[in-house]
């Protein structure tokens, strides 16, 4: 089962769940030809949501464990991965979006939304379901133009720049 199709330019990439092989596939002329990434690092991690900006392939982690990392970016077609920080561990996230500048990473469960200013090496907590979404959980994230929404349970919220200050643009 292929579960999530993405792609920037020529490089596009996309999960399989089901059957076997599993894993996050890649292809580096608009879908042509496909190849499988190496392993995600970690033993037994699965691939969650994916997303492409420009050359690099980031891909959530569903099975994450202590001491792993929630999300993984590879810059050379999937040779190899690293890992970003500022996550607790265990943290799950279930979308990535980015607004053209920043990427961002949501948890649906708990409703926590995370930046990363530096393509993926790190990122920073910017908004809580407790705290700026009204006790909301994350269902989707979207954004251009330095701009992101994030659809909650709750309403629609907007962000504009390098802020943390959600404005509630719709219930």
């Amino acid at each position: 089962t292929i579960t999530r199709v993405v792609s920037s330019g020529e490089l596009s990439a996309l999960n399989v769940s089901s059957p076997s092989p599993t894993g996050v596939y890649l292809s580096t002329n608009s879908g042509a030809s496909w190849f499988k990434s190496a392993t995600l690092p970690g033993s037994g991690q699965t691939a969650g949501d994916l997303l492409v900006v420009g050359n690099v392939v980031y891909v959530l982690r569903t099975s994450q464990s202590t001491g792993t990392n929630a999300i993984l970016y590879s810059t050379n077609n999937g040779t190899s991965w690293v890992g970003g920080t500022n996550f607790p561990n265990s943290t799950p996230l279930t979308i990535l979006a980015t607004d053209g500048v920043s990427l961002f990473a949501g948890a649906n469960t708990t409703g926590n939304i995370w930046r990363s200013t530096n393509a993926g090496i790190s990122w920073d907590l910017v908004g809580t379901g407790m705290g700026n979404f009204s006790n909301g959980s994350t269902r989707s994230l979207g954004g251009a133009n330095g701009r992101m929404i994030a659809a909650m349970n709750t309403g629609l919220y907007t962000l504009t720049g390098s802020g943390t200050n959600w404005t509630k643009i719709s219930t």
